[in-house]
């Protein structure tokens, strides 16, 4: 965010903010983790959350049950032959929605916190494999530098002007 600073407002309640309420959701390492291994490598089941992430048990199925509860993902049973039931994890649009947010902390990763020998993640179109990348766009199609984006507050129910 760009621009001018304001004091902040002790009467401002923060459950009306939409980032405050994302992050109560999504604000830790772990989940932000869990949501970037279903994102990218498709990941749906516990062991392989657990496995591929190095997590404990509890904390995953904390993790997992919160997504859940939230509407990121839904808890689907499976069985194994032989084994007793088991659930996978799968995103919902909600989640799936997540893909451009994982995308922007990857772009935001490399650019700024960037290490010799580390990774980058690329976004391509399904269906023809073009490349893709995130913009602030205008209503209009223009694309707007971030330099020349700033942000402020509105109430629901103010003039979007």
């Amino acid at each position: 965010m760009t621009g001018h600073t304001q004091s902040p407002d002790p009467t401002l309640d923060p459950e009306l903010c939409p980032v405050h309420r994302s992050l109560e959701i999504v604000g830790d390492r772990w989940t932000m983790l869990i949501l970037r291994r279903a994102l990218l490598r498709g990941t749906t089941r516990f062991a392989d959350f657990r496995d591929g992430l190095h997590i404990a048990p509890n904390i995953l199925t904390d993790r997992l049950g919160k997504l859940v509860e939230e509407g990121i993902m839904e808890r689907h049973g499976y069985r194994e032959p032989g084994s007793r039931e088991r659930f996978e994890y799968v995103l919902t649009e909600a989640g799936r929605e997540f893909n451009m947010l994982v995308s922007a902390l990857a772009g935001w990763g490399a650019k700024n916190r960037p290490l010799e020998n580390s990774r980058r993640v690329d976004a391509y179109t399904l269906d023809d494999q073009q490349p893709v990348e995130l913009a602030y766009v205008t209503p209009e199609g223009e694309r707007v530098d971030p330099q020349r984006v700033s942000t402020r507050r509105r109430d629901l129910g103010d003039n979007p002007r």
